[in-house]
């Protein structure tokens, strides 16, 4: 499965925060000099006067190649809000203090109240390909193992009618605008305020707009994709748990044929979301001899220790954490949030790391591995 779905299917909420955390979002109101600037994708939009005298809200994010890593496209899109700048604040700003304080439900909740739709996107492609390499690529990852094939089928026509209008090439990088376009009908947005409605279609009606304020500038900054650790290899270390306790990691694997190692970061709200699942899956494993550790890969300072503390504390969790030690991102290298790799009683690297939130895999990814060593 293809890393955008997996994102998706890890919980919707990991494209809102990884999105808000990790890239740049403004509203055109916050601009110096009313000029979006897309450092990662390589453009900037100057936006147009017509978008600060809606009466809905336009939200601009550069997303970079966070979400296609590896695959040499950008993507930078405007959401479109169908209510009051001030509104959209008020609810952007409860949303940023639910996803802090690792509350996804009542983020998600927050993000369903919004209400938002995509009102355009920009994509760059890299290696001199075009649009229908982009839409080929766009079709792909938006199958899911859950899809048949004739909802396969209709996705990918869908994305195959899709008209991307291309924007200019620079640096290597050839651009496409995806518009909505004006089709939005009031059984698609039932909860679009008519007014709000019309005002949308009228803006996703109009790409020439938004075409003629697109300016290229270059310098795309692509995501080093790393390659992860492989089976084989050993993980040593000596560090401390939270609460200060010294740990070896021989001491540490040794009595369990299986230890699963879940890298998790205190601002990463999917890591968090997993984390009463995973105290469940722990205390199940014990039956098989296999256990969980987590490793807090920010806790680099008391402050953050505590604020660590606190989070396993509130969800419960009892299964070992540690704080970083000594090349820890060599022996573990990390793409996404969470990460987990799996090792045997030696500490050597075994099985599939998994990337994501994956509940379903982990039991899976265990299981076989303890089915290869009888």
């Amino acid at each position: 499965m293809k890393k955008i779905v997996n994102l998706f299917l890890a919980g919707i909420l990991v494209l809102f925060v990884n999105t808000f955390a990790m890239a740049s979002k403004m509203k055109p109101e916050q601009q110096s000099g009313k000029v979006f600037v897309a450092e990662h994708s390589g453009l900037e939009i100057d936006i147009p006067g017509e978008y600060e005298k809606i009466k809905g809200a336009i939200e601009f994010t550069d997303l970079g190649d966070h979400f296609t890593r590896g695959a040499g496209i950008v993507e930078i899109y405007g959401m479109y809000y169908p209510m009051p700048e001030e509104e959209f604040l008020k609810l952007r700003d409860e949303e940023a203090k639910a996803e802090n304080a690792g509350d996804v439900d009542k983020a998600m909740e927050i993000l369903m109240q919004m209400n938002g739709t995509h009102l355009f996107r920009i994509y760059g492609i890299d290696g001199g390909r075009k649009a229908e390499d982009l839409k080929q690529y766009l079709a792909a990852e938006n199958v899911t193992e859950e899809m048949t094939q004739e909802e396969i089928a209709a996705s990918t026509k869908e994305i195959q009618e899709k008209e991307f209008i291309e924007v200019g090439a620079l640096e290597g990088f050839t651009y496409y605008l995806d518009m909505q376009g004006p089709e939005g009908k009031q059984e698609l947005y039932p909860n679009f305020d008519p007014v709000y409605l019309e005002e949308f279609n009228s803006l996703a009606g109009n790409r020439e707009l938004l075409l003629n304020h697109i300016r290229l500038t270059g310098g795309v900054k692509l995501t080093e994709v790393l390659d992860l650790a492989e089976n084989g290899e050993k993980v040593r270390f000596e560090t401390k748990d939270i609460a200060g306790n010294s740990v070896k990691s021989e001491d540490l694997f040794s009595d369990h044929p299986v230890t699963m190692i879940n890298l998790w970061a205190t601002w990463c709200a999917p890591c968090k979301q997993e984390m009463p699942e995973l105290e469940k899956l722990n205390q199940s494993l014990a039956e098989k001899n296999c256990q969980i550790i987590g490793i807090v890969t920010d806790a680099d300072s008391e402050e953050q220790i505590a604020k660590a503390a606190e989070i396993l504390n509130e969800r419960g969790v009892n299964y070992v954490n540690l704080v970083p030690f000594e090349r820890m991102e060599e022996m573990l290298p990390m793409n996404a949030y969470p990460t987990s790799y799996f090792v045997d009683e030696t500490g050597t690297l075994v099985g599939e790391a998994v990337e994501g939130a994956y509940l379903e895999r982990y039991p899976e990814v265990i299981d076989s591995i303890l089915a290869n060593t009888k």
